[in-house]
This record gives C-alpha cells, sequence and structure tokens, in this order.
C-alpha cells in the first residue's frame, strides 16, 4: 500500500520539488527511532555553558575496543607466556578500564597481571626484531625507554584494588568478563606520523601475564604480516608480541627493548578496552557466529581477520569516520552461546558500545523449524530488552542469512515472519532481501557455499551495515 502512496505522491508533487513523500517518511522514522532509543532531556544551563542533551550525559564519554573473538584456552604452566598488546584509540583519552574475557572449559583463571602505558613510537610496524621492529612492547616518552611503574611509563592495573586478577569458569564455551579499576593513563600523540596515517589517533599499551594455568586467547592468519593485516587495517593498527620465560608484568625488567619477543598470529588476547575523554567515539558490539567472526573461506587460510567487523571498520575508515568494534562473534557457535557472552558483557560488566549488532537466528541452531525459530524469538526479544535497560545500547538485528540455492522450502513463511517479528523489534539489515531470492536462496554470485559469503559478499554486506548502524550514531 505504502508503495502505490509514494508512487502517487511523484506523480503529483508540483514542479521543482525534491522532497518526496517517501524520502520524508524515511527521515521521520529515523528521527522517531532515534527518539525512542535516546529519551533526549534538557539539563540546566550553567554559567557560560550550553545546554546539552541527556543522551550526552547518560552516556559516558568513552571509546569501546576489543580485538580477539574465536578464542581458543591455552595452558600457560610450562611457557608462561607474557604478552604486550598496541592498540590505537581514535580519540585523546585520560583513563582506561581494561576488561579480559576468559572462556569456561578449563577451569577459573588467577594470577592475571596487567600494566598499561602510552607511547609516543610503536617503531616501523614491521613486527621484526630490530631496534624499530620491536620497538612497541615498552613505553617510549621523549625519546627514551620508559620500562618502569612511573608517571613516564608502566601504570599499574589492579582490581578492586588487588595487584591481580580472577575469573571463574562458566562452562564451555561461556564468557566470564573481569573489569580492572579505572587506570589513569593520559594518551600521548606519536612522535612522529610521516604520513598523517594517525592523525587523531593514540596509542595505548598493555602487557599482560594471564597466569599460570589456562588462559583464552584468539589468533588470526596474517595478524602478524606486515604486509596483510598490518597494510590492511589503516589506522586501526593492533599489534601483538609475545615473550616467555615467566612473569614480566611482575617483573618488568625480564621483558626490555633489548629483549627478543616472538610475533605470530596467535599473539591476539583477549583484551577489551573502555578508554575515557573529553567526547564520545562511536563503538560496534558484534554478536554472532562464523558470518560475523569468521573470514570468508576463500581467505581463511590466509587473512583471517578479514572479518565483518574488521569489514566495517574499514567502512568507516573510508567514510572519514573512527568507528571501533567489539567482537563477541565466533564461528561454530548456537544463538543460546553467543547471546549468553553478549548478556554476560552488556549486565554484568555495564558497558556501552553505542550499537549492537546480532544475529538473530544462526546456522549452527540447525535448519529452521517451527520451535527452533520460536526459541531463537526469545533470544533476539533478551538481547534487544538488554540492550534497552543497559545504558542507552541500540540494538540492531540482521536476522537470518539465505540457504543454499534451495532455499528455505516449507519453512519459508516462516522465515519471513521471523525476519519481520525482528523488524518490529529493534533497525533490522535484511541480508535475504538483499543477496536472496524466491524462498530465500542465493542469488547467483554472493555465497561461497550454502551459507557463508564471498568477500565481495562481505564487504558489501559490511557497508550497508555500517550505512544503516551511522544513523544511529
Amino acid at each position: 500500500m505504502l508503495a502505490n502512496v509514494f508512487a502517487a505522491d511523484q506523480v503529483l508533487m508540483p514542479v521543482g520539488s525534491a522532497q518526496t513523500l517517501e524520502a520524508g517518511f524515511a527521515n521521520h522514522l529515523v528521527s522517531q527511532r532515534r527518539a525512542d532509543y535516546m529519551n533526549p532531556v534538557l539539563p540546566p544551563v550553567s554559567s557560560g555553558g550550553s545546554a546539552q542533551t541527556a543522551t550526552l550525559l547518560a552516556r559516558r564519554p568513552t571509546c569501546y575496543a576489543g580485538f580477539a573473538s574465536g578464542l581458543s584456552n591455552v595452558d600457560n604452566s610450562v611457557n608462561l607466556a607474557t604478552y604486550c598488546q598496541l592498540i590505537m584509540i581514535p580519540k585523546k583519552f585520560s583513563a582506561v578500564r581494561l576488561g579480559w574475557i576468559h572462556q569456561g572449559g578449563n577451569g577459573a583463571l588467577s594470577g592475571l597481571r596487567m600494566v598499561a602505558a602510552s607511547t609516543t613510537d610503536i617503531g616501523d610496524l614491521s613486527n621484526t626484531n630490530t631496534t624499530l621492529g620491536k620497538r612497541f612492547v615498552t613505553p617510549y616518552r621523549d625519546g627514551a625507554e620508559q620500562n618502569t611503574l612511573s608517571f613516564a611509563g608502566w601504570k599499574a592495573v589492579t582490581w578492586g584494588g588487588s595487584a591481580t586478577g580472577s575469573a571463574t569458569d562458566k562452562g564451555t564455551d561461556n564468557y566470564d568478563v573481569i573489569w580492572s579499576d579505572l587506570i589513569a593513563v593520559q594518551a600521548l600523540p606519536l612522535a612522529s606520523d610521516p604520513t598523517g596515517r594517525f592523525s587523531g589517533y593514540y596509542p595505548l599499551l598493555v602487557r599482560v601475564f594471564p597466569g599460570a594455568g589456562f588462559y583464552s586467547r584468539g589468533s588470526y592468519v596474517g595478524f602478524s604480516d606486515a604486509a596483510k593485516f598490518l597494510t590492511d587495517c589503516g589506522p586501526m593498527v593492533v599489534l601483538g608480541a609475545n615473550r616467555g620465560g615467566g612473569d614480566h608484568v611482575a617483573n618488568l625488567s625480564g621483558w626490555s627493548a633489548a629483549g627478543t619477543p616472538s610475533f605470530s598470529d596467535s599473539s591476539v588476547i583477549p583484551l577489551l578496552i573502555e578508554a575515557y575523554g573529553p567526547y564520545d567515539v562511536p563503538s560496534v558490539l558484534w554478536v554472532g557466529d562464523s558470518r560475523f567472526g569468521s573470514a570468508p573461506n576463500s581467505e581463511s587460510a590466509t587473512y583471517a581477520y578479514r572479518t565483518m567487523s574488521h569489514r566495517f571498520e574499514q567502512a568507516s575508515v573510508a567514510d572519514g569516520k573512527a568507528v571501533k568494534t567489539l567482537r563477541v562473534a565466533q564461528g561454530g557457535k548456537t544463538t543460546a552461546v553467543f547471546f549468553q557472552r553478549v548478556n554476560e558483557m552488556l549486565l554484568d560488566a555495564v558497558i556501552q558500545p553505542t550499537v549492537a549488532i546480532a544475529l538473530g537466528y544462526s546456522i549452527n541452531d540447525g535448519f529452521p523449524t517451527e520451535q527452533l525459530l520460536a526459541e531463537a524469538k526469545g533470544r533476539v526479544v533478551q538481547f534487544v530488552d538488554t540492550c534497552r535497560k543497559t545504558n542507552k545500547i541500540i540494538p540492531m538485528l540482521v536476522p537470518m542469512f539465505p540457504s543454499s540455492t534451495a532455499g528455505y522450502g516449507a519453512m519459508w513463511s516462516q522465515v519471513q515472519e521471523f525476519v519481520s517479528f525482528c523488524g518490529g523489534l529493534a533497525p533490522i539489515v535484511d541480508p535475504i532481501a538483499l543477496y536472496g531470492g524466491l524462498t530465500g536462496a542465493w542469488q547467483p554470485g554472493w555465497a561461497e557455499d550454502d551459507n557463508h559469503m564471498t568477500p565481495d559478499g562481505q564487504t558489501n554486506l559490511a557497508a550497508n551495515l555500517y550505512a544503516a548502524a551511522k544513523l544511529l550514531f
């Protein structure tokens, strides 16, 4: 019916008018959607100031970042490895809170230690055991290494005042997320950035000893390759290294600039960052299976970091924006698993990403049946409700993907109803409408197999998701 009304409006528009009823209707819906989530209220105006909306007041002025997904558990009792991660933050920060993800299944985590620092020199991004290739493993300021606890060097990270952190085992595949106290770390600009690659970005350096038992870590093929990830990522640089032989957090001198670290695709620690500064930077939490958490099959053996969230970040960079992501997506997991993880992140940790994008139904739940779709509706409702209750987080849903060349067959009408159900709860981007045909089968050219997109398909969907999400930032 609306299509007929919009078509009639095109005929009846006055000559020279550029505002169609359809465009006005869309603008109204976007404005109303924002209003539904933001509920602006004007605070008192102080002398010399101006009114701001409660959106600004209700949200803490933060930037969120989290790089690791697809975690596995590793025993550290023999290698006693310490990790270093550097991540570029697209805002000037004055304090950070650090989260650590512990994936259940191998017991509790204990003895976690961290230090954090700013640095003015991250080296040449070569990930080599040269002076500049390993420069990022310790803080530098005024041209000198600052590998001590000091104002110019490392800051101790604590948990409730304790020097060590611990996490519980919440069961196989489930997450426990523990957060540090607020740590005063002042952002510093790079001393040299000749190409302007990092204009507006500030390095945060974190060293972690994950205890002497089992801990969780990620891995991306191509992550440590200067010609791959460190070329693809633009200003969204993440660097990782590790060094065995003991707790190099309690004993900082055990890993100095003169030491020899290892660079590998597995130097991806499950670190979450909440950076505080004078303004908010948009951030997106990703919740889903391999369609969000893995690279396309044809790239997974060489460019495994090219996930949907990576492509989304690149879309934001191409648009001249800075949008960071937190990744809770992982291949092979069901909606029951990844929605547990997001509830852990949002409810227990009380974090405030701007938008949380969730997959409504996973291929890992099985081919849809009436019962499975009903269970998925319950999880989607809980997710949306959690976002609405939790500090102004805007949920966005990706209901389902197309399926094979045959589609959903006798379940097609119920799949359509599930998509409509999701659209009634939150903003959606619908891959079936974008890339599917009759009965929900893939249109030619978008999929590599029955369930997974081509690289071009993922890039296209990431661009669509970014275009939709930025209306909500």
